[in-house]
């Protein structure tokens, strides 16, 4: 690998992993408007962990096809999330 494919990797890293914190945070916030922030089986709680779960992956990427497949599930989760907060009421 070149200086300039290891610079290239380290940038998508760095913003994928920007992205994907500043997503789980959102829905973090929209857990704790609704009640339901510390209910470990509420599917909100279950997608914010898959989500954080990725930044693992994020860190042992090592190729841009790696990190590719990470943001292609990234973007799963976050539409599932979406899904279960337009289906949940703002107040419990």
């Amino acid at each position: 690998m070149d200086d300039k494919e290891e610079y290239e990797i380290s940038i998508h890293k760095e913003s994928l992993n920007e992205w994907l914190v500043g997503t789980a945070a959102n829905y973090y916030h929209y857990s704790r408007k609704i009640g339901v922030s510390n209910d470990v089986t509420h599917p909100l709680y279950e997608a914010q962990v898959e989500l954080y779960a990725l930044k693992r992956e994020i860190e042992n990427a090592t190729t841009m096809e790696e990190l590719n497949g990470i943001r292609d599930k990234a973007f799963e989760y976050n539409h599932k999330l979406a899904d279960i907060k337009n289906k949940e009421p703002l107040e419990k």
